[in-house]
C-alpha cells in the first residue's frame, strides 16, 4: 500500500525524470549530497516511506564511514552510467519508491549511523 510520503515523492517524480534526460542526473547529485551532508529531512522522509520500521542495531562509526564511501562510489558510478540516453537512476528511484526494498532502508540507516 502506498503511504502519504510515497505520494509526495511520486508528485515530484515526473519533474526529476524529465530533468534526468539531460547530461547530469538530479537523482545522483541529490544522492551524493545526501551521502556527504546527511540532511535530517532525508532520514525522516525514508522513515515515513518505510512507515517507521524499528531498527535497534548499534552502528559503529567505522560502519558508517564504509557505508558512506561505498554509497558515494555507487552513486558516482551511476552518475557516469546515466550519461547514456537511458535514465537508469530514474528507473532505480521509481523501483525503490514502489518496492521499498529492505536493503535501501538498511543502507540509509548505515549512512546516518550515530545520527539515528
Amino acid at each position: 500500500m502506498i503511504n502519504a510520503a510515497q505520494l509526495k515523492c511520486f508528485a515530484l517524480f515526473p519533474l526529476f525524470a524529465l530533468i534526468d534526460f539531460g547530461p547530469v542526473s538530479p537523482w545522483c547529485l541529490m544522492g551524493l549530497y545526501i551521502v556527504l551532508m546527511r540532511p535530517e529531512w532525508f532520514l525522516h522522509l525514508v522513515k515515513r516511506i518505510y512507515s517507521h520500521p524499528r531498527h535497534s542495531a548499534f552502528i559503529t562509526t567505522k560502519q558508517t564511514r564504509i557505508a558512506r564511501f561505498m554509497s558515494f562510489l555507487a552513486l558516482l558510478g551511476l552518475l557516469i552510467i546515466d550519461i547514456a540516453p537511458l535514465p537508469v537512476s530514474s528507473l532505480l528511484a521509481l523501483a525503490i519508491l514502489l518496492v521499498k526494498p529492505k536493503w535501501f532502508y538498511r543502507t540509509v540507516i548505515d549512512i546516518y549511523g550515530e545520527i539515528v
